[in-house]
C-alpha cells in the first residue's frame, strides 16, 4: 500500500474453464470461486476424519467403503466361487451334450424336429450361464479392487496418525481431486457444495455436526442482522425511487429531444438535394435506422409539408 503498510489478500481458487473461455466471449461455465482460508479447513477436516475412522474401526470402515459395491463380505465371495465353479462345470456339460445331439442327428439316431428343439434348449441354457459367470466374476474384482484400494489407504493411515495441517505432501498423499459446485443463496446464505475425493477410496462425506448453543445464537445474530440491513434498503429504494424516476424520465425526455434535433438537422439538409425522391424518403421515415428519431411523418403530413417540391411519382416510388 503507499503508505507503506501490508494488505494480506488472501488466496483463492477460480474456475478456469470459466477463465479460459472469458477471454474468447464464450459463457462455457459459471464465474464462480472460493477462497483458500474457507477451503483448506474443510479438506484437512475430510482427511481428519477419515483417518480417524480407520483407526477406530477398520472393519466398520471397510464396510462403509464398499457401500456401493454388492459385495461387501469375503463370506460372499468364497460362495460366489463356488457357484462360477458349479456353472462352468454345467456349460461344459452342455457342451458335450450340444455334440452329442449333433452327431446323433447326423447318424440318423435323433430326429431333425427333436435336434432343434434340443438345441435351443441347451444354447438358451448356455447363454444364461454366460451371462451369470460374467456378472459374477465382475462383482469379484471389485471386491478385490475394493480391497488393494483399502489396504493402500490403511498403510496412509499408519503412516500419518496424526495430522494437524495442510502439508503439500499430506495433500498430494491423501487427495484425489476436490469439486467446487456454483454457489446458491438458500435463506439468504450463500451456499457452495464442496466435494473432496481422497485417493483409494473416493468420495469422503462429512457426517452433519450439531451446532453448539454459541453458534446457534451466532447464527441467529447474523439472520437478524440480515433481516435489518434489508428492511432499511428496501425503505432507502421506497424513499428515493420516485426521485430517480423523475431522474431517468427526464434524461430520456432530453435524449429523445437530442435525437429529434439531430433528425431536424440532417432533414434539413437533405431538403437541399435536387433529387426529391431521397428527400421524401428521409422525411417520411424510411431510413429510420439511420436517423433514430421516434417522431417521423406519415406520408399525408409528408405530402402537406414539402408536396410544393416534391411530384405525385416520386412520392408513388418512395413510399411503396
Amino acid at each position: 500500500i503507499p503508505d507503506g503498510t501490508v494488505r494480506k489478500v488472501p488466496g483463492r481458487y477460480d474456475c478456469s474453464t470459466y477463465n479460459q473461455h472469458r477471454d474468447w466471449y464464450e459463457r462455457a461455465c459459471c464465474s464462480h470461486s472460493i477462497q483458500t482460508n474457507a477451503l483448506h479447513p474443510i479438506i484437512l477436516e475430510t482427511i481428519q476424519y477419515a483417518i480417524n475412522s480407520a483407526k477406530i474401526d477398520e472393519k466398520a470402515f471397510a464396510w462403509k467403503l464398499r457401500s456401493g459395491s454388492e459385495i461387501r463380505d469375503k463370506g460372499e465371495i468364497t460362495k460366489l466361487k463356488r457357484q462360477i465353479s458349479k456353472q462352468e462345470r454345467r456349460s461344459r456339460e452342455l457342451d458335450l451334450l450340444i455334440k452329442k445331439i449333433y452327431e446323433d442327428n447326423a447318424v440318423g439316431k435323433l430326429p431333425d424336429k427333436r435336434f432343434e428343439m434340443l438345441f435351443a434348449d441347451y444354447d438358451k441354457e448356455q447363454q444364461e450361464l454366460e451371462v451369470t459367470i460374467t456378472e459374477a466374476k465382475e462383482k469379484i474384482g471389485q471386491y478385490e479392487s475394493d480391497s488393494i484400494r483399502l489396504e493402500d489407504f490403511l498403510e496412509l493411515v499408519h503412516k500419518y496418525t496424526d495430522v494437524k495441517e495442510l502439508t503439500g505432501t499430506i495433500v498430494n498423499e491423501f487427495i484425489d481431486k476436490v469439486m467446487v459446485h456454483k454457489a446458491e443463496m438458500i435463506d439468504g446464505e450463500r451456499v457452495m457444495e464442496i466435494e473432496v475425493y481422497l485417493n483409494c477410496i473416493g468420495k469422503i462425506d462429512l457426517p452433519i455436526r450439531e451446532l453448539t448453543p454459541e453458534e446457534i445464537a451466532e447464527h441467529k445474530e447474523k439472520l437478524r442482522i440480515r433481516e435489518r440491513n434489508r428492511l432499511y434498503q428496501r425503505k432507502r429504494r421506497a424513499k428515493y425511487e420516485a426521485r430517480i424516476k423523475e431522474i431517468v424520465e427526464k434524461e430520456e425526455a432530453e435524449t429523445k429531444r437530442r435525437e429529434l434535433r439531430k433528425a431536424e438537422k440532417a432533414a434539413a439538409a437533405m431538403m437541399l438535394d435536387p433529387d426529391p425522391l431521397k428527400t421524401a424518403a428521409v422525411v417520411t421515415g424510411e431510413h429510420r435506422t439511420e436517423v433514430k428519431t421516434g417522431v417521423f411523418l406519415t406520408p399525408e403530413e409528408a405530402r402537406e409539408k414539402f408536396g410544393d417540391i416534391l411530384d405525385e411519382k416520386g412520392y408513388a416510388s418512395c413510399l411503396s
